[in-house]
């Protein structure tokens, strides 16, 4: 998020529960949000804040001059936690947000009436007994 927020703050937040095996992660900023980085970039024009989650999940990048460094994006964290893990992955951004978890595929979402985060709130639900044969060389990119 660092790399496109353009915001002051960002916040981690972290819960352990060890009875039932996983830890929740929530990371979040106060920048302009995944439809407005789209849209300051010159490479990619999303038409909603859906289409920006979208575009963002699967591996769409608005890093300008970076195509073959893209790091632990999005789409690579969401594949490794859900895919690899089997955990859980959140995203609320504007006005649109995405859920996805083992076994129900990803969908996103357009919110309601006023309802928009102008930054962008990442959840995780990390299991913390990985899905055997779990390799994370498999979903670097």
């Amino acid at each position: 998020m660092a790399d496109h927020s353009g915001g002051i703050y960002g916040f981690m937040f972290a819960q352990y529960f060890p009875q039932k095996l996983y830890m929740d992660l929530c990371v979040v900023d106060d920048g302009k949000g995944i439809f407005e980085s789209f849209n300051n970039c010159d490479k990619y024009k999303p038409v909603s804040h859906v289409d920006a989650i979208e575009m963002a999940v699967n591996g769409v990048s608005t890093k300008v001059g970076q195509e073959n460094s893209r790091g632990f994006g999005i789409s690579t964290s969401r594949r490794m936690l859900v895919g690899g893990l089997g955990g859980r992955f959140f995203i609320w951004s504007g006005r649109a947000g995405y859920l996805e978890q083992k076994g129900n595929a990803g969908n996103s979402f357009e919110l309601q009436g006023n309802q928009l985060f102008p930054g962008t709130f990442v959840g995780l639900r990390i299991p913390l007994n990985p899905t055997p044969g779990f390799d994370y060389i498999q979903y670097l990119d």
